[in-house]
């Protein structure tokens, strides 16, 4: 086996482990709903960003730039839903801002066909989502330690 095949099967089976974590730990908080639209929970949200990245993790498997492409496509529309933006804090609106090029970068490298920086990228991306998520539940814990208190 070459190191390249063995890089791309650390960076396939750690992309899977990541996928399970995050599918493990669902969020249950209700966003808030515009008008005239139907209630969606974010945990609902959410599934609809790990379709995404299914897609995005069965090309790196298979092979095919073209279901990438799609899914990192389909993960940005759904990702830029302002209304599951869950804070209007300044570090929040940085990890979208970087989750957001991220995905365009993603997307780039699906386009070129370049199986190992569509690797690279979609790890990067999954890391922004996995610090987004820690800060996210870290803002959490600290709000209802301060309801707590009072």
């Amino acid at each position: 086996m070459s190191a390249k095949q063995l890089g791309r099967g650390f960076v396939t089976a750690l992309l899977c482990a990541v996928a399970w974590t995050l599918l493990a730990s669902p969020s249950a908080v209700q966003a808030d709903d515009q008008p005239g639209e139907p209630k969606i929970s974010l945990s609902a949200f959410m599934r609809k960003k790990l379709e995404a990245s299914g897609k995005i993790l069965e090309g790196l498997c298979t092979d095919d730039m073209e279901l990438v492409q799609k899914g990192a496509e389909d993960l940005k529309k759904v990702s830029q839903a302002e209304r599951f933006r869950v804070s209007n804090d300044v570090m929040y609106r940085q990890f979208n801002r970087e989750f957001d090029s991220l995905t365009d970068e993603l997307i780039k490298a699906a386009e070129s066909k370049n199986a190992d920086r569509v690797a690279l990228k979609w790890m990067d991306t999954t890391m922004s989502c996995m610090d987004c998520h820690r800060f996210v539940r870290g803002m959490r814990i600290a709000e209802q330690k301060k309801e707590s208190a009072k």
